[in-house]
């Protein structure tokens, strides 16, 4: 067997320019191998292995020549010493950007931390220095250690912020209250958390802006996470409740206010239907009565549009309701009494008036008993996006657009709705539900702002038991809607009479039948 001696002996022996030639083919055949390794590693890690990498392999190069072939040459504790810090550093991607990542994806299903990183390099490569300060140099680190001691303490002093905030880094990490992409409540704001790093935590607001807040604050705030996680790592969709507060006048009935409250924010597109919303009657204020709304959502990011459509349905919906909203008791509303009643007189009535009598199915009514209507049927008010009737809902009532825009909308096979017409000023929808109580056909929503004047089934009730000729007249109508609606009615040049009296005398009286007992005549 050869020993390593017989070499160095032989390798001596040889001219000079032998020996030169020898020890710098070593070095290169060894740089070559590590290079050609480490650009494999490099395509099959996608990492960036760099300038040190390659230093790192001549420096191994070097020192394995010189142990080789010329242990007497100085240099060799350099090179081993350079070598190794250059190596470390140029091997240490591997673990932080190939081993850890992909421990923390596949393990537990999150994204590593970026401090975590940062605080790996940093201790290897501080034990790597000091490993080679005590091998190569015999330099005893415990004692290094204790000799510097008035000098860490200098430090520690210096850097304790700095130091506070890495432990709490570390600590935020080990008790995981959120994680990137959660959003959370901190120092009374909304934000989303960006990144973790090992100093402090990076957040976004809803204005997209970015706060850095250092970790030893946040670990002394409380943290509420709106987000939601498994316990390793697993997004998930996860509801949760927020609350708005409205007071409401004294003398509206808890339970219907309760009713009005939850319908209006249960209307809001973002807005969980399961869990419903809820309505708790929370205090008795000084002015009014305090009701707490309850809703569920899961797209926190838009928490403040919501929000917004919630209080924004509350507001219409009290209206509709005749529900008050009261000042502060302190204040005082004087308005002057108006000089006529605006229902039975002036331009107002008579534009109404006007509106109903545009209409087929008013047209058989005349000027008396329609002051009558608009005497006795309340007006309602709808915000841009509110259903006014829903379809196949019962009702008992029919509506004239007094202003306003609004969708019909209906069903198809497939459960989705499309519009089918659109109603202006002066229309009127649900007259069948108000003749003969049948469910709503189509859906009616607010394109913008609406007001309609709502005729109900008790007004026209009374209506109708005053002059029995008007359920005559209304039999009659109907029965020519039919007619025409399935085809066997041609109209004459100026619109009237159906040609087929037999089916015209057989749907007035299945008519008449209805609506006395609809009615109850």
């Amino acid at each position: 067997m050869i020993s390593l001696e017989s070499v160095h002996a032989a390798f001596q022996e040889l001219p000079l320019w032998q020996r030169i030639v020898g020890f710098g083919g070593v070095v290169f055949v060894t740089y070559l191998i590590l290079l050609v390794t480490g650009r494999a590693l490099k395509r099959r890690l996608h990492l960036q292995l760099g300038l040190s990498y390659q230093v790192a392999a001549a420096s191994l190069g070097l020192y394995g020549a010189i142990v080789l072939l010329a242990p007497a040459l100085p240099g060799r504790r350099e090179s081993a010493a350079l070598a190794i810090l250059c190596g470390v550093h140029a091997l240490l991607p591997v673990v932080t950007f190939g081993l850890l990542p992909w421990f923390f994806e596949t393990k537990r299903h999150q994204p590593m931390p970026r401090f975590l990183r940062e605080v790996v390099s940093l201790l290897a490569f501080v034990t790597t220095v000091l490993l080679v300060l005590q091998i190569d140099y015999d330099v005893q680190v415990p004692g290094l250690i204790a000799g510097s001691g008035i000098v860490a303490i200098a430090i520690g002093f210096a850097a304790q912020n700095v130091l506070g905030n890495i432990l709490s880094g570390i600590t935020l990490y080990i008790s995981r209250p959120f994680h990137v992409h959660d959003w959370v409540l901190i120092e009374h704001q909304h934000v989303q958390v960006v990144e973790i790093n090992w100093r402090s935590t990076r957040f976004r607001t809803l204005d997209n802006i970015v706060l850095d807040v250092p970790n030893s604050k946040i670990t002394s705030e409380t943290i509420t996470n709106f987000s939601g996680h498994e316990r390793h790592g697993h997004q998930l969709s996860r509801p949760h409740a927020l609350r708005i507060e409205v007071g409401v006048d004294y003398a509206a009935p808890p339970n219907r206010v309760r009713e009005v409250l939850r319908a209006a924010a249960a209307a809001v597109e973002d807005v969980l239907a399961k869990p419903e919303p809820d309505v708790f009657l929370k205090n008795f204020g000084d002015s009014a009565v305090l009701y707490e709304v309850r809703y569920w959502i899961i797209n926190h990011h838009r928490h403040l549009q919501i929000a917004d459509g919630v209080r924004t349905n509350i507001w219409y919906a009290l209206r509709r309701a005749e529900i008050g909203i009261p000042f502060p008791i302190r204040t005082v509303q004087l308005a002057p009494r108006p000089r006529t009643d605006g229902r039975r007189h002036g331009a107002r009535h008579e534009e109404l008036r006007a509106r109903l009598q545009s209409q087929p199915v008013f047209q058989v009514l005349d000027t008396e008993h329609l002051d009558h209507l608009l005497e006795k049927c309340p007006t309602r008010t709808f915000g841009r996006g509110e259903r006014i009737i829903v379809e196949q809902a019962p009702g008992d009532s029919m509506f004239v657009l007094v202003s306003g825009v609004a969708s019909v909308l209906v069903r198809g096979a497939g459960g989705e709705s499309s519009e089918v017409a659109r109603l202006r000023a002066g229309d009127c929808f649900g007259e069948m539900s108000l003749l003969t109580g049948e469910p709503r056909s189509a859906t009616v929503q607010a394109s913008e702002d609406c007001e309609v004047l709502e005729i109900t089934k008790k007004v026209f009730a009374s209506l109708l038991s005053r002059e029995e000729s008007l359920v005559q007249r209304l039999s009659d109508l109907l029965a020519r809607r039919r007619l025409e609606t399935e085809g066997h009615a041609q109209r004459t040049v100026n619109g009237h009479a159906p040609v087929d009296p037999a089916r015209h005398s057989s749907y007035q009286e299945n008519f008449l039948t209805r609506l006395r007992a609809f009615f109850e005549l």
